[in-house]
């Protein structure tokens, strides 16, 4: 199947629903200042867009990340600068309790300690204009407050998250964190231990140990408690402040102190290679795979293929599992489609320059006479319900569970190292549509059969009765500053109102 133009340039990826998924941007920017993408042309002028000169800016991470959202945001009806200032500097005033803001009439009054400074409203009429005229506010909460550059550098993230808060919850500045995550979890693979941990009791505990890899070989055990990483205490240190510690470039070591019943030892680690597998398979009675796939990576798809044949031959029908699957790679879900159907339009990606079509190509993996189930719940989201939707749309299967997270637009990662530091911009740039043109933005995949689960209780003849009102928080639509449709063309409750419709199932759940 060969990808539609636009995808093919953009290399587009779905991001995560709590956290989001993204590509890195093509671009290879500087050290010293963030990068541009190549080749986007201005549809007035044919001319590249130039961002305003970045060297003359004291936060030039703002001013380019406005630019960026400005020129290529998917929805330019929902930018509304004014509005968007005010809201960075509410978000200003929560990451920083000595600063406080408030709009009035065409007025920015601001007071930082004892300091009082005001600054005009009227001519913020463009989003980088906003930046420009943030950027000022910062400058003076900096100047009375004479904060480190580390500082300086979280109050402009704090600024630019706020700013893009009001568009959708999608549209964010990454951390150098939160970057490096999203690409492990893109591609399945990191420089890491292999071992599972978590917090507990104000420590890290090791939970598993992955066979083979640098800590079983090193000696670590389930049930160790982490006290030091390369000599930094793990007290009150969260579960994810652990993991980016632990992990680190393939080949380099990490001394860890741990607490192994009365006694401690000290173990070095070399770091190596970890992959994550995302698909488990299983052979069911009566000839029925059954396929979880965990996320969309790279390699996904071929991973499936590869899972189904180690099935064997004779597998009759199939079930995929894409229950709490927060997406991933979009080229890997249309090729999962396209694994099970021989034609028909897979997933539409429409943008502010028109639709670009996936269609389905033979050859199938499997008999399109085979049943197919696809199961799916409200943490199901972007790459999982294309599958779920786009099968459940082309009629090649029956989906099972509860509606879907129901995160229907494109985001693209673009990075930036302005502070010898990359960090990156994630920003919404489309949204896709299942085959038949239906929306799954906010809306989610409604089940053929809606699932709900009734437990036990603790008490003799008293179960629990889950309502939809328990999901339904879980879902994208549910967050504040989410997005509609893109042209509008749906309302909040048509997912609400689909499911209502569909057949309902309690179950007893275990």
């Amino acid at each position: 199947m060969k990808p539609p133009r636009a995808l093919q340039v953009v290399a587009v990826l779905l991001a995560f629903a709590t956290g989001g998924c993204g590509r890195t941007d093509a671009s290879t920017p500087t050290e010293d200042s963030p990068g541009r993408e190549a080749g986007e042309e201005s549809a007035e002028t044919g001319s590249l867009p130039q961002p305003p000169d970045l060297s003359q800016h004291p936060f030039p991470l703002l001013i380019w990340a406005a630019f960026e959202v400005e020129q290529d945001y998917f929805d330019k009806q929902r930018l509304d600068p004014r509005a968007q200032l005010v809201a960075a500097t509410a978000a200003l005033g929560l990451h920083m309790p000595e600063f406080f803001a408030e709009a009035s009439g065409d007025t920015l009054q601001v007071r930082v300690r004892s300091a009082k400074a005001e600054f005009a409203l009227g001519d913020v009429t463009t989003l980088v204009g906003a930046a420009t005229r943030l950027e000022e506010v910062l400058g003076y909460a900096d100047s009375v407050l004479d904060l480190e550059p580390a500082q300086r550098h979280e109050l402009e993230y704090a600024a630019i998250n706020g700013l893009f808060g009001p568009l959708d919850p999608h549209t964010v500045l990454l951390t150098p964190e939160q970057h490096a995550d999203l690409g492990v979890r893109t591609k399945g693979e990191f420089g890491g231990v292999g071992a599972q941990i978590r917090s507990e009791a104000r420590r890290i505990v090791i939970i598993s140990v992955m066979p083979e890899m640098p800590a079983a070989k090193a000696g670590v055990m389930p049930g160790d408690v982490v006290l030091t990483i390369d000599g930094e205490s793990t007290v009150n240190m969260s579960a994810e402040e652990a993991q980016q510690k632990l992990r680190g470039p393939v080949g380099t070591p990490v001394m860890l102190r741990l607490q192994r019943a009365r006694k401690q030892l000290s173990l070095k680690v070399d770091r190596d290679t970890i992959r994550i597998e995302s698909v488990r398979a299983v052979r069911l009675p009566d000839d029925v795979a059954y396929l979880a796939v965990a996320a969309f990576q790279e390699s996904t798809a071929a991973e499936a293929r590869t899972a189904l044949t180690k099935l064997g031959t004779g597998v009759r029908a199939v079930v995929l599992d894409l229950r709490g699957n927060s997406g991933g790679v979009l080229t890997q879900a249309t090729e999962m489609i396209d694994d099970y159907v021989a034609k028909g339009e897979l997933v539409v990606v429409r943008s502010a320059e028109g639709d670009e079509v996936f269609e389905a190509e033979p050859p199938v993996v499997i008999d399109e006479r085979a049943p197919v189930v696809v199961l799916l719940d409200e943490n199901a989201a972007s790459a999982a319900e294309i599958v779920g939707g786009g099968l459940q749309a082309l009629g090649r299967a029956v989906v099972l569970g509860r509606t879907s997270f129901g995160k229907g637009t494109v985001q693209m990662v673009r990075a930036a190292a302005p502070y010898k530091q990359e960090l990156a911009l994630k920003l919404t740039l489309a949204e896709w549509l299942v085959a038949g043109g239906r929306h799954i933005q906010s809306a989610g995949v409604v089940p053929d059969l809606v699932l709900q689960p009734v437990e036990l209780s603790n008490v003799a003849g008293v179960v629990r009765f889950y309502d939809e009102e328990r999901f339904e928080r879980a879902r994208e639509r549910s967050r504040a500053s989410h997005l509609p449709s893109a042209k509008y063309d749906i309302g909040k409750d048509l997912g609400q109102a689909a499911e209502q419709a569909a057949l309902h199932l309690r179950y007893l759940a275990a």
